[in-house]
């Protein structure tokens, strides 16, 4: 057993210990979310091969997803409602609970629900959001009818008073799902969960809207006798065949490889398209399978952005500065660094050394 250092301190010192350095944690914690408020607001998660806030917290700073998300959705906030970062830094306010409730805060209700979420904890904190979004629907109910009886005390119809014309329908459900006291709803809908349960299993929580369960359902019924992973798995492969670049790559090797006419084709159509800005879709799909559908920016210290969503394939040399979209011309670049390079043209040359070549390793 290794000797504690501190087994010589008495109880009191311990103690007193424990305080300062749960304060010096929590003020730690707050020049954090300053920080990262400064590198937002710079992009800095851009230039060092990051195409969010989020993968910089995960990937360069080292934080849980939870944790990230946590500072990122904080970070968000700071500069409408500083005073989360009084609270986070007097201890008033855990980073959980002020994570759950920022994206509920107005300048209406900052100070009500800043006070109500004092010491609670994030499942107390959700909780109290319920409650006080349920609470705020019942009124708005409530009073809608109130005002829908009143008009119609008051009208000479023929109509029953129970029927609703169907144009009002829609104003009703959403004057009932708006957001009340700066309540919002799509924060309240659960996000994506996977738990893994084997080794090739996991059970995924996902939320569906009501067409879509439709579809579902209407699938079950078409292909009775199938489970659920046998239905979205040919669901699923029948748009990948549609969407997935590197599909459609492999379908032209298997057409060039059956017949000399099918390759004379393919570099015919190639060639057609090369002048117009977007080019053909066999060489951007090409650039898309070289580079492993992944971002090819790199960081100044070789980090390569690990972006594999919103890829959009780039000119190197700018198609308005008379670069050709073909294949030797294209590079695939998330959204943030794609909106990078516009923003530090027309310096190219500086630019162009920090993308990869196709398949180089991310860091």
């Amino acid at each position: 057993m290794l000797e504690n250092p501190l087994d010589s301190l008495s109880d009191e010192a311990v103690h007193q210990a424990l305080l300062t350095l749960a304060k010096e944690e929590r003020e730690a914690g707050v020049d954090i979310i300053r920080h990262l408020a400064i590198v937002k607001a710079r992009k800095l998660y851009a230039t060092w091969g990051h195409d969010s806030l989020f993968s910089y917290c995960t990937e360069r700073l080292g934080f849980s997803r939870s944790a990230a998300y946590r500072r990122k959705t904080i970070v968000g906030r700071v500069d409408d409602f500083p005073e989360l970062l009084t609270r986070l830094g007097d201890g008033r306010l855990q980073l959980c609970a002020a994570a759950a409730i920022a994206p509920h805060l107005t300048q209406e209700n900052v100070g009500e629900l800043l006070e109500a979420a004092a010491h609670l904890s994030q499942r107390e904190v959700e909780a109290y959001l319920i409650k006080r979004r349920h609470s705020a629907t019942v009124s708005q109910v409530a009073s809608t009818s109130r005002k829908s009886m009143d008009a119609e005390a008051g009208r000479i119809t023929s109509a029953p008073l129970f029927e609703l014309k169907e144009s009002e329908t829609p104003r009703t459900q959403a004057s009932v799902l708006s957001p009340s006291s700066g309540l919002t709803t799509d924060s309240s809908m659960p996000r994506t969960m996977v738990r893994p349960l084997t080794a090739n299993t996991s059970r995924v929580n996902v939320t569906f809207s009501e067409p879509t369960l439709a579809k579902l359902k209407r699938l079950k019924e078409l292909l009775a006798g199938k489970t659920d992973d046998e239905i979205f798995s040919r669901a699923l492969d029948g748009l990948l065949e549609r969407v997935a670049p590197e599909r459609r790559e492999a379908r032209r090797e298997q057409r060039r490889a059956k017949t000399q006419t099918g390759r004379r084709k393919e570099a015919s159509k190639s060639h057609r398209t090369t002048q117009s800005r977007r080019g053909a879709l066999a060489d951007r799909d090409r650039a898309l399978v070289d580079y492993d559908g992944q971002c090819a920016f790199v960081g100044p210290d070789g980090h390569r952005c690990t972006a594999r969503t919103f890829i959009e394939v780039d000119h190197v040399v700018p198609w308005s500065l008379g670069g050709p979209s073909n294949r030797q011309n294209y590079q695939p670049l998330c959204r943030t660094h794609n909106s990078l390079k516009g923003a530090t043209c027309p310096d190219l040359a500086r630019f162009a050394k920090a993308c990869s070549t196709p398949h180089a390793t991310a860091s």
